[in-house]
């Protein structure tokens, strides 16, 4: 994929659930073999504490195929944490065991 063609995640569709433009992208890992570690109320993937709004993914994030896939702006990918961080929602996407809470 050219930058052109990549996915555009946008912006939450729900200020309560700054998480929503983000679901996709989770869902996707799950597709392609990952599955959740934690899931929040209802089963939801993502789930709110001190740090914001945060999804946690059993498996490493496959970041190259990511940044193949998705446009990427504005989020910061975190390789010793193993998470991609949407600072402008304050929401994180965790791989592996990385940043997990006890």
């Amino acid at each position: 994929m050219t930058g052109t063609d990549k996915i555009q995640l946008g912006q939450p569709e729900w200020e309560y659930r700054p998480y929503t433009h983000l679901l996709p992208l989770v869902e996707d890992l799950i597709r392609r073999g990952n599955r959740l570690a934690r899931t929040g109320q209802d089963g939801q993937p993502f789930f709110s504490n001190q740090d914001g709004f945060n999804a946690y993914l059993a498996e490493p994030l496959d970041i190259e195929y990511l940044q193949a896939t998705y446009d990427l702006a504005g989020f910061v990918y975190d390789p010793a944490g193993d998470s991609l961080f949407d600072s402008r929602n304050w929401v994180t996407v965790h791989g592996s065991d990385a940043g997990r809470p006890a």
